[in-house]
């Protein structure tokens, strides 16, 4: 068994939703390389952990060098991992911890790895698919939507094979090929970090309005969005200005606006159809409404100039959400009479 280390400069930098988690104690990056898939079966043959340090950040890879040194191998990687208070990781709690939980039960190592200490940026990913306009969450889509366009010289399967010819040839260049594809794969790992800084740029949608030559921000979040019972709830906030508080009520959409808390909130009622896929969709149709809406439908359905598709089966259509909050904002502060 070999533990290969490596000094980098790179400074890790936390997004303020882990750090609301992590907050001062220790976490590291981890990810793990087997001979199979079948945790019954295969065995651990690599694990690489990136953790930050005084003058950057660390790599530290435990390889196998034979099948038989799997025990010795997770032996080290337990007291190594026993530092951290918290690991990150991509898909580590539905592959790695089982993986590894199954291969230490199976070499009668007293110790169990939790999942309640690990973030797993999968699952944030897969919670916000539908913001990222990702087609699916695999680890080399979300590196391209984040502008990482690394060059792997192999696949997983491909270091599984190349792991079996090396414990027969003990040929270096082989080992250092399977070392690379886990180095390559921990390396990149903290820079998946940013994909809460585009979640949140995603996320957040603002709209100007000038009252009294001041202008007035609204925000809204659509991942708080809320489509229930055939109507449409908006919430967010504004700045605060001193003027009455604003509410207008309209029989298919009202508008409650606290000027002095900044708190607004928007109902709007949409109706209930079936596409010509099949699928059935909530939509709003513009011509019901006492507005100016101009509001242009965004999906690929060939549809009537007013009508704009708000749910497509079980997915909220945000770039048409965001239309909708910026127009029904526009038109509804020119209708109000605003002392």
């Amino acid at each position: 068994m070999e533990i290969i280390s490596s000094e980098l400069t790179n400074i890790i930098k936390l997004p303020r939703d882990i750090n609301k988690i992590i907050k001062n104690k220790k976490y590291c990056f981890f990810d793990i390389e087997t001979t199979g898939f079948s945790r019954f079966k295969s065995k651990v043959m690599l694990i690489g952990i990136l953790f930050p340090t005084p003058n950057g950040s660390k790599i530290i890879q435990f390889f196998a060098n034979n099948l038989n040194n799997e025990k010795e191998l997770l032996i080290k990687f337990i007291s190594f991992i026993n530092n951290f208070d918290f690991l990150i990781s991509f898909n580590g709690d539905t592959f790695d911890i089982p993986f590894l939980n199954s291969r230490l039960k199976f070499n009668s190592i007293d110790y169990v790895l939790s999942k309640d200490n690990n973030i797993d940026l999968l699952k944030v990913v897969r919670k916000n698919k539908n913001i990222l306009d990702l087609n699916n969450c695999k680890l080399k889509t979300v590196e391209q939507k984040l502008g990482i366009n690394r060059k792997d010289m192999i696949d997983g399967k491909e270091s599984i094979d190349l792991y079996y010819k090396y414990t027969k040839t003990k040929d270096n260049a082989l080992k250092s090929i399977i070392l690379g594809h886990n180095y390559d794969d921990i390396y990149y790992l903290p820079k998946l970090l940013n994909i809460y800084d585009l979640i949140q740029s995603k996320s957040y949608v603002y709209y100007s309005y000038l009252i009294d030559n001041k202008e007035i921000k609204f925000d809204m979040d659509i991942r708080e969005i809320k489509l229930k019972e055939e109507k449409l709830n908006i919430k967010g906030r504004s700045n605060i200005i001193n003027i009455n508080k604003q509410i207008y009520y309209k029989d298919n959409y009202s508008f409650n606006w606290d000027s002095s808390s900044g708190l607004y909130s928007l109902d709007i009622a949409v109706e209930r159809g079936k596409l010509s896929s099949g699928k059935y969709c909530d939509y709003i149709d513009q011509n019901k409404y006492d507005l100016h809406l101009n509001i242009k439908d965004t999906t690929n359905y060939n549809l009537p100039d007013n009508l704009i598709i708000v749910k497509d089966d079980k997915r909220l259509v945000n770039k048409n959400i965001k239309n909708i909050f910026k127009s029904f904002i526009h038109q509804i502060l020119n209708k109000l009479y605003i002392e």
